[in-house]
C-alpha cells in the first residue's frame, strides 16, 4: 500500500557495475517499504548537484530512526532495536551491501532521520 514516486532529471548515466547498481537500489527501496507507515509515499529523486555530480534521495515516511543509531545501520548484521519492528524479516545485511556497493563506485552514502516523521537515504555520485 506504499505509493513510490519518482522525481528525475532527465537524463543520468552512472558508471559501474549494473548487477550492484540494481542490488543497491532494491536494497534501499526494500528498507524504504518495510518500514514505512501503511499507505505513505516513498519519493525518489534525482537531480542535479554542485560540483559535476548529482544526487539520489529515498525519502520514506516511517517511524523514523534514532540519530544516535544511525551510524551503526550500515554494519553487517546490524538491526535497529525495535521491539515493534521485531515482525520484519531481514538479516541486516542490506544497508552493509549498499554501503560497499557505493563506496566501490567512488559515490557518498549518507542517512539522516527524524523519529515520527521517516528516514532520508542519500547517495551523491560523480558524472560520467
Amino acid at each position: 500500500s506504499i505509493k513510490i514516486k519518482l522525481k528525475a532529471i532527465k537524463s543520468a548515466e552512472i558508471v559501474g557495475e549494473s548487477n550492484q547498481l540494481q542490488q543497491m537500489f532494491k536494497n534501499i527501496i526494500d528498507n524504504s517499504i518495510k518500514y514505512a507507515e501503511k499507505k505513505s509515499l516513498l519519493l525518489i529523486e534525482l537531480k542535479n548537484f554542485k560540483n559535476n555530480s548529482f544526487i539520489l534521495t529515498f525519502k520514506d515516511k516511517g517511524k523514523g530512526i534514532p540519530n544516535s543509531l544511525i551510524p551503526r545501520l550500515t554494519e553487517r548484521f546490524y538491526r535497529v532495536p525495535n521491539v515493534k519492528v521485531k515482525n520484519i524479516e531481514g538479516t541486516g545485511l542490506g544497508l552493509a551491501i549498499v554501503k560497499h556497493i557505493v563506496m566501490r563506485h567512488g559515490a557518498k552514502f549518507k542517512m539522516s532521520s527524524i523519529l515520527g516523521q521517516g528516514t532520508t537515504t542519500t547517495i551523491i555520485f560523480k558524472r560520467k
